[in-house]
């Protein structure tokens, strides 16, 4: 137990330990460098600029100067301020006027390598000058230190960089994920906390994608036994349906007590079927809206005849008042779509109409052709008591979400006391 957390303190720590090492390389570096430039660089001076020649070269030009500044100028020896004048423009040289070359007692000039006698106004003067050209050997080291510490920051901001650009790629790999590609890899190099932080982002992308995978799964279970249900319990609840309207359509071969039994037989009967609607309803409406459903080519007259003429005949059997008119512009189109989804679209707006709608009016259906679509129109007027009607508002959502996955538009507006719902599928 204590080794593992050693190890993992380790591994946490390994990105400073990096850091400290660069730093140290770098300054290692920065050492040699200098040391190393520092003695070339004085050869150079001492090889291009402080030779006895050159030495002498200088301080002769540096006299003549001088000695040409006070002829020219008519400067008198206790004028400093123009002596003071040229030393400023010379502040290689140090300017020293020696003595009266009339004096009984001339100084030792021995130390002095070069003199001149300058003539100023006054008087004439031995002047020598020293020669402080070894500021040179400073400035060569001063440029070695310039250049061993611009290599070393050179190091590090290289090293940094490295570590910046691994931590942008990072971040481009967690943006993708974020924008939902998550079969992108992550990128994961080295064995500091950069590379585990990718490693446990590339852990959480496995993650999200096996979730998904269950989740599909799950949904894909779901969706087997919704339909299932649907098939299994709406296939023997019509014909029971069926078989008990026949029996009420002949009350006068039934005794009073059969007659009770079977309104509560019917009530219940009705009560599962509405409810295995609700149910599937509900699945449609807020299901996987990305499944997809296999569409088929149908002659647009031909099928939206067959699938309007059957609500009419339901509608005539329940007394409901519904008209429809298909357009000729239909003549020769043809529409993509799944009759079944369809057909339960249908049924959906039906079942409003037979809820909400206005018994005395009748609500009128038109299907027409624009724009490359098949557009139908369905005008009902809202009945006074429709706001007493409990609705969960699943009809229209489940529609909504059916003609989205036929690749179709769905929407509704109440306008005028009036329901229209319009729908439109692609056509060629």
């Amino acid at each position: 137990m204590s080794l593992t957390k050693g190890n993992k303190r380790k591994r946490r720590s390994s990105l400073v330990w990096k850091h400290l090492a660069v730093i140290f390389v770098a300054l290692l570096i920065g050492f040699a460098t200098y040391f190393a430039l520092s003695p070339v660089f004085r050869y150079v001076i001492e090889q291009e600029y402080m030779t006895d020649a050159k030495e002498q070269e200088r301080i002769e030009n540096a006299l003549e100067s001088f000695k040409n500044h006070v002829e020219e100028n008519q400067i008198s020896s206790t004028d400093m301020e123009a002596v003071i004048e040229w030393v400023r423009n010379n502040d290689n040289f140090k300017l020293l006027l020696l003595e009266g070359v009339e004096a009984d007692t001339v100084p030792d000039t021995q130390k002095y390598d070069y003199s001149i006698v300058v003539d100023f106004v006054d008087q004439s003067v031995l002047v020598a000058v020293q020669d402080y050209s070894q500021v040179l050997y400073l400035l060569g080291d001063g440029l070695a230190m310039v250049i061993a510490i611009l290599l070393a920051m050179i190091l590090v901001i290289f090293y940094y960089q490295a570590e910046i650009s691994r931590i942008m790629r990072l971040s481009r790999d967690v943006k993708a994920i974020a924008k939902g590609d998550l079969q992108g890899k992550i990128t994961k190099n080295g064995y500091d906390e950069i590379a585990q932080l990718a490693e446990h982002v590339d852990g959480m992308r496995d993650s999200i994608l096996q979730k998904m995978e269950e989740k599909e799964q799950a949904w894909k279970a779901n969706q087997d036994l919704i339909t299932s249900i649907s098939h299994d319990i709406r296939t023997p609840l019509t014909a029971l349906l069926g078989y008990l309207e026949l029996l009420e359509s002949h009350p006068e071969d039934l005794s009073e007590e059969q007659v009770k039994y079977l309104s509560v037989c019917s009530e219940n009967a009705g009560r599962i079927k509405r409810q295995s609607d609700e149910l599937f309803n509900y699945f449609l409406a807020y299901g996987n809206k990305e499944t997809e459903i296999a569409l088929q080519e149908y002659d647009a007259v031909v099928l939206f005849e067959q699938l309007l003429a059957e609500r009419f005949m339901t509608a005539e059997l329940t007394n409901v008042q519904l008209e429809y008119y298909i357009s000729p512009e239909l003549e020769g189109k043809t529409v993509y779509t799944n009759v079944d989804y369809l057909s339960r679209v249908l049924d959906n707006l039906y079942s409003n109409i037979v809820k909400y709608a206005d018994p005395s009016d009748p609500a009128v259906f038109r299907v027409e052709y624009r724009d490359r679509m098949i557009v139908v129109t369905g005008v009902n007027r809202i009945a006074r008591h429709s706001h007493r009607v409990e609705s969960t508002k699943l009809g229209l959502l489940t529609c909504e979400s059916i003609m989205h996955s036929l690749r179709g538009s769905f929407r509704t507006q109440k306008e005028d006391g009036n329901f229209t719902v319009i729908l439109a599928l692609p056509a060629k």
